[in-house]
């Protein structure tokens, strides 16, 4: 391994540096070894599963890294949309659990639709697009306050009863 190889990535073990040298001709080795052996791979897959199920400590782990880095993707999301000041650009909350994105010009949902991306997908689709422009962020409240305002006049429901 090159000198240059290894500052770029100082702290991983010999084998993970080995992997992200040849990580392509491992990918290729790993579809034609599955496509040659179907039966032991789905043996091997099934296998794995049953020990991931009957250790629960490990779903745990799973479950809890999964909400960590969702958590992680949502921060950085919202923060880039809301120029690092994590809050509703409307009433000023800042509780990152009722914070969502919303589409300036409307149209979210049409939009997630066409891209297949709900939820967390959509976090990372935004995030590996490199954030386009047109979205803000707004609580839970505002958005739905903001939705209800750009219905057609006929479907407004009042403001007070």
């Amino acid at each position: 391994m090159s000198i240059r190889n290894r500052d770029k990535y100082p702290t991983l073990s010999p084998q993970l540096r080995y992997y992200y040298k040849n990580k392509d001709k491992i990918k290729e080795y790993t579809k034609k070894w599955a496509k040659e052996h179907p039966d032991k791979r789905r043996e091997y897959r099934r296998k794995e599963y049953l020990k991931a199920k009957m250790d629960k400590n490990l779903m745990k782990k799973r479950i809890k890294i999964k909400k960590d880095w969702e958590l992680r993707l949502k921060i950085e999301v919202l923060s880039h949309y809301s120029n690092n000041k994590i809050e509703c650009q409307k009433c000023g909350t800042n509780d990152v659990r009722i914070l969502v994105l919303n589409h300036e010009r409307g149209g979210g949902s049409r939009d997630r639709k066409q891209l297949n991306k709900y939820g967390m997908a959509f976090y990372n689709y935004l995030k590996r697009q490199n954030y386009p422009s047109g979205f803000n962020v707004l609580c839970r409240n505002c958005d739905w306050i903001e939705r209800l305002e750009n219905i057609n006049d006929e479907e407004k429901i009042p403001k007070s009863l």
